[in-house]
């Protein structure tokens, strides 16, 4: 909570990727979901830039492939009720938490830094990475849709799956019971 926020997702993805290198000795996955699909995305590029080693799958969730410019407008410089009601008509599970004047001084900065850092983001084009990727896409998903979602394919030159999952961009809250089996499936045996 002290800490100031990253409005920059590359810097955020070095500064991720430099705490992970010395923890990278076994295999590991990455999962990632919203911002954190698109982070999760990055630390795996500079990971392979550095030539350390790569997870052995990718599991992004609500987050579209990451050549799509996400936002058409800038949802970062919102008022707040304008924010709210993006929330309200994109994501709808955010409602709760939002609707307390404390909560909403709490997370709505933080959610404006994420979401500067989502608008700031430049795609650049590499080749795709080698470890699978699997991409998860909540049916009701008004800010991920699935034909944004499956452009993830394009990212890997390894295997890819696509699961769509009930519920809308915060499937996790709400089936959280069905990711968990269709992400134990797809787990590698990690030795």
């Amino acid at each position: 909570m002290a800490e100031a926020a990253c409005r920059g997702l590359v810097d955020l993805a070095g500064q991720v990727t430099t705490q992970l290198l010395p923890w990278l000795d076994r295999p590991f996955v990455f999962f990632g979901h919203s911002f954190g699909a698109l982070l999760a995305f990055e630390v795996t590029r500079q990971l392979r830039r550095r030539g350390s080693p790569l997870p052995s799958k990718l599991i992004v969730a609500a987050f579209c492939s990451p050549e799509i410019s996400l936002f058409r407008q800038s949802v970062s410089q919102l008022g707040n009720e304008e924010l709210l009601h993006w929330l309200r008509e994109t994501g709808g599970e955010m409602d709760k938490p939002l609707a307390n004047l404390e909560w909403q001084d709490l997370l709505l900065p933080t959610l404006r830094a994420d979401l500067e850092a989502i608008e700031g983001y430049r795609y650049t084009t590499e080749s795709p990475l080698e470890c699978p990727i699997t991409a998860f896409v909540g049916r009701g998903d008004k800010i991920a849709p699935w034909n944004q979602m499956i452009g993830w394919r394009r990212q890997t030159s390894g295997s890819f799956n696509f699961h769509v999952i009930d519920g809308q961009h915060l499937f996790l809250r709400t089936a959280h019971t069905p990711l968990i089996n269709i992400v134990r499936k797809e787990l590698p045996a990690l030795s």
